[in-house]
């Protein structure tokens, strides 16, 4: 039995209010930001029940990165309940073990820090594409189209693709109904409505649609050249027989990178929006930043280093608004972890959303203070605390990616455009992700 540690608060460890049969699921499934923040004061890791079935939540940072890195190997992600294995597989973001290795060795390369640069004028492009469409005083559905200029983003720098537009809104279109859906069905207590079922199905039909055709080896694909790197690195080892890379592998690949790739950066923007309409001051200065270094040219993969109050302002919305609220994993072995004995088979979670707002860590942990992330403050943070990306060998293999996506989408429209609510009711929705629910804006071009 592997030892991770023992609590120091253990006396209130079982969470209240669990139901006949369904335990604790009706509140995952309807107030889930309320469940996780309210076992803080229960121990260390708390122990709760869905559907008959043991599970923990692991509340102390230093668990948390010793339950990621540490214990990496007695803990998978198992297959039962996983939200997003319908739509990614076996990809990269699902699979465990030396599979998981292999594959994250062969990916890797493919966002190195140098590649990364490379793909930021087309981040720029689909911003810039985005905007070219508003007009002044417009109110625009500001999820939606920051959910197409992600996919544009990904489509162009990881598929290749040279006109993304059609195929890029229809990811857009059909990537919140498969999330949603999909955590619904994970926390449901019953079966889905058979209208649900049939939105899903035609939802997750199109991006499979969309991930077979990007994985299509056609003419144009034959030279070394004309390959989309990433489809490259695939392609490549398959033809070296690089075990378990068959076609569904690279299915699976793909649609990971259309799922995880488009949705936190699209989130991480809106979030970012609405933190600096909230807090003018702050938007002033990250305004004054992007006009003193770009000096009104176009971003450019140098200017991202340059801009530290706004990658200090991005860091702030991944704490209060972290793309992925709940992560789980699924005990391989008997854990003593805690003071809690975890059986095998067990569901042990850990919620980034509720470690970035631990008044034990962040002082007015509700307000949005970029530089909480000046270097000598954040060296005060203990390990585990601040988990947008994870950590340990699943931490997620995309994060400069991401980061260079939203920063260069941030700049480019507030280079030039103000992005004002059109209503003052903005709320999280924790389902895959943690989404705004809604977000109209009205744009309006800046003098």
């Amino acid at each position: 039995m592997s030892d991770a540690g023992t609590s120091t608060s253990t006396t209130h460890s079982r969470i209240p209010g669990a139901l006949p049969v369904l335990g604790h699921l009706p509140w995952l499934r309807w107030r889930p930001l309320e469940f996780v923040e309210r076992q803080r004061a229960l121990g260390a890791v708390t122990s709760f029940t869905l559907r008959r079935h043991p599970a923990y939540l692991v509340n102390e940072p230093d668990l948390v990165w010793r339950l990621l890195t540490e214990l990496s190997g007695e803990v998978g992600r198992g297959r039962d309940g996983d939200k997003t294995r319908a739509l990614t597989g076996n990809g990269l973001g699902s699979s465990d073990g030396d599979f998981h290795r292999q594959q994250r060795r062969l990916i890797q390369p493919v966002f190195h820090r140098e590649r990364v640069a490379s793909y930021v004028p087309a981040f720029r492009r689909a911003a810039e594409v985005q905007a070219a469409r508003w007009t002044e005083g417009e109110s625009v559905d500001f999820v939606q189209q920051m959910l197409a200029v992600a996919a544009t983003g990904v489509l162009a720098t990881l598929f290749g693709v040279p006109s993304p537009g059609a195929m890029a809104y229809e990811v857009a279109a059909a990537l919140p109904t498969c999330l949603d859906i999909a955590s619904r069905r994970a926390f449901a207590s019953m079966r889905l409505p058979t209208t649900s079922g049939r939105r899903y199905a035609v939802a997750l039909g199109s991006l499979h649609a969309i991930a077979g055709a990007l994985g299509r080896r056609f003419p144009s694909h034959g030279s070394v050249e004309a390959r989309p790197y990433f489809l490259s690195q695939l392609w490549d080892a398959q033809d070296l027989g690089l075990p378990g890379l068959d076609d569904e592998q690279v299915h699976d690949e793909i649609m990971t990178m259309l799922v995880a790739g488009v949705e936190t950066v699209a989130t991480t923007v809106c979030w970012t929006f609405h933190l600096l309409d909230r807090h003018p001051d702050t938007a002033v200065r990250v305004a004054d930043e992007i006009g003193h270094v770009l000096r009104g040219r176009p971003v450019e993969a140098e200017d991202l280093t340059q801009l530290r109050y706004l990658n200090r302002v991005v860091r702030e919305a991944l704490r209060l608004f972290p793309p992925v609220w709940l992560v789980r994993r699924r005990a391989a072995v008997p854990l003593h972890l805690g003071g809690q004995e975890v059986g095998v088979g067990a569901s042990v979670y850990f919620s980034p959303y509720g470690l970035h707002r631990d008044p034990r860590w962040y002082t007015d942990p509700e307000r949005f203070d970029p530089d909480r992330w000046l270097p000598d403050r954040q060296r005060e943070l203990p390990r585990g605390a601040y988990l947008p990306f994870g950590a340990g060998m699943h931490r997620c293999v995309g994060e400069a990616f991401g980061v260079s996506e939203v920063m260069t989408i941030l700049a480019s429209l507030i280079a030039r455009w103000r992005v004002l609510p059109a209503s003052a009711r903005v709320r999280p929705k924790a389902v895959v992700t943690l989404r705004p629910d809604r977000m109209p804006v009205t744009v309006q071009r800046r003098q």
